[in-house]
Order: structure tokens, then sequence, then C-alpha cells
């Protein structure tokens, strides 16, 4: 099978155009083929957390990462050659501090063509998030996307269906004339028989969707995003700084010195990689406390949890936050 897929850097601009990919085998994981060069940190259904590290002029044999994504946090800068099952090479130059996104599996083997060592902490996505776009890119379109909201431009063809996906809280428009059958997950169809013009609010909800009648679907949908007042990055701005987003996944930098406090704060289902060490005390909103001694390296998962956090040690506290979506 051909796939054309990319690595993506920062803000999204893609650095490396790979083709030819693999399908994952779990036989050639990294784990298995180098474990001294990928060590597995913490793994659970969701992810796996791997610490990588190639020195000098070192080579690692092909292998392939069972995971749907992975995302990569660059501790030391370095240069690496990626070669291909057909032969083809890709010389990638990454700076510390840089997250890479890749979706595409590829079968590989590496070399640090670099003049140092080279340190990567990787994030191994299990799953994917149901979007629509994701699940049914040829029917759905981003017509805008920002901060309050996401318009889509829904166009399904007669006997068309769409696989399980879903919304958020949606205001949407029909644009046409349409029937379409709504298949629930717990196996419950609703069928409806939809005019243009007319307009319906939906709470969050997951479907599959079919086109049963002999006209396209042609819909407007406005998604409403959940606002966060107490996002990390709005609640301390200069504590906190975004690294990466996508769909799946967002990456944020996070520090604070000795005595510094991080307020009250909230995030979904995420995993945290301490770059700096030091003691923290989480208070939560029942008025519990915890403290944690943190040390560099250290991988923590956690559920969706609000809390803030003071630094209780004695030097600069720092880490990668990788929340799930």
């Amino acid at each position: 099978m051909r796939k054309v897929s990319s690595i993506i850097v920062g803000t999204g601009f893609a650095i490396l155009v790979l083709g030819f990919a693999a399908k994952g085998i779990t036989a050639e994981d990294p784990v298995k083929v180098s474990p001294k060069n990928y060590k597995m940190l913490l793994e659970n259904d969701q992810i796996r957390v791997i610490d990588i590290s190639i020195k000098k002029g070192e080579q690692v044999k092909m292998h392939t990462h069972p995971a749907k994504a992975t995302v990569d946090y660059l501790l030391t800068s370095g240069k690496l050659r990626l070669t291909l099952l057909d032969g083809k090479t890709v010389d990638f130059v990454g700076k510390g501090g840089e997250v890479l996104w890749d979706d595409a599996s590829l079968t590989h083997s590496v070399k640090n063509t670099g003049d140092s060592d080279i340190h990567i902490v990787e994030v191994e996505l299990k799953k994917f998030s149901d979007d629509p776009v994701r699940v049914a890119p040829n029917n759905y379109n981003v017509l805008q996307d920002n901060a309050q909201v996401r318009i889509l431009e829904i166009r399904i063809k007669p006997g068309e269906k769409v696989p399980m996906h879903s919304h958020p809280q949606t205001f949407s428009y029909n644009l046409s004339d349409y029937k379409r059958r709504f298949t629930f997950p717990d196996g419950t169809i609703n069928d409806s028989e939809e005019k243009a013009g007319a307009s319906f609010w939906s709470e969050a909800f997951a479907s599959s969707s079919e086109n049963t009648g002999t006209t396209e679907a042609h819909v407007l949908a406005v998604e409403m995003k959940k606002q966060r007042p107490d996002d990390p990055l709005k609640v301390e701005p200069e504590k906190s700084k975004l690294l990466f987003e996508n769909d799946q996944v967002r990456a944020i930098e996070w520090w604070f010195k000795a005595g510094e406090k991080f307020e009250m704060h909230s995030h979904p289902e995420h995993v945290i990689y301490i770059t700096k060490p030091s003691k923290i005390k989480f208070s939560f909103p029942d008025g519990k406390t915890s403290e944690v001694e943190m040390k560099a390296g250290q991988v923590i998962w956690s559920d969706p949890v609000t809390h803030s956090a003071e630094n209780i040690g004695t030097s600069e506290v720092r880490g990668i936050a990788f929340e799930l979506k």
C-alpha cells in the first residue's frame, strides 16, 4: 500500500515527506529490535512513552513503531538519516525543544549522522479520536477553525456511508433536501428527512450516518468548542508555552521557580515528562494536597485533573505535558 505522510514540527510546517509506508509489525517493535536505544518508560491502553537515545555514528536496525501516531520531543539537537524499505533515505536535522508529529508508521532504520548523541522522548498514541474530519475527510471540509468554533461543510452523496464519529455541541444548517440514517453506538437507528433552510441544535453525540435518499446531503455545521477558563496556557501564560497542537494531542511546556506557584488549572488525560527536577505540592479543589518529588526523566500519567502546583523545592521545575484529545 502506498501512503504519503509527513513529519510535522512545532506549529505545523511539514519538514519531511515520506512515501511507501509499511504496515506496522509488532515483531519489528523498536523496543524489541534495539532495547538499549529504545527504553519503555510507561505504557497503558492509551499510550506508550519511550526514551530514545542514539549515540554519534550509531545505527538502529529496521523497525516499525506499532502505534497510530507518534509525538516526539527533542531533548537535544542532532542529525538523523532514515532509510526506508525501498532503500530511499531521508536526512533530518532537529533542534532541542522541537516537537515532531508522525502518523505514517513507516518501517525504517535510523542512523545518527550528527556530531553528538541525540536524545528524544517519544509518546506513541495507540488510538485516534473519532473526529469526522479524520474519519471521513472526503465528506467533511473545514471552512473555519478558531478558539471558539469550527465550521464544517458536509457533503454526503446518495448511498454513501460515513463511519462512526463524534461531534461536540453543534448548530447545523441544511443547504439541501436529503434523507439520512443515523446509527448510534448502542445500535439505535434514527431516520431523518431534512429540508433545505432548516436548522437544528445538537448536544454532543457520536454516530455513523448514511445518505438514504436520492440527493446529496449538503450541510453547514458549526461545532462549539468547550471554553476552558482554567486552561494552563490562560491561567499562567508566563509559565507555560504551546509547543504543538493538532486534533489528537497538545504539547505544553511549563515551568516555575522555587517558591513560585502555578495557579488552579485543569488538564484532560495527559502524560508529563520532567526535564528539570524539584519537589511539588499539588492542591485540589476539595482542599486535599499531595507532595511529589519530581525527578528528571520521570514520566507521570494522569486522568483528567484540576489542581494548583507550588514548587517547594530548591530549584526551577520544568516539564512537558502531552494532553490527549
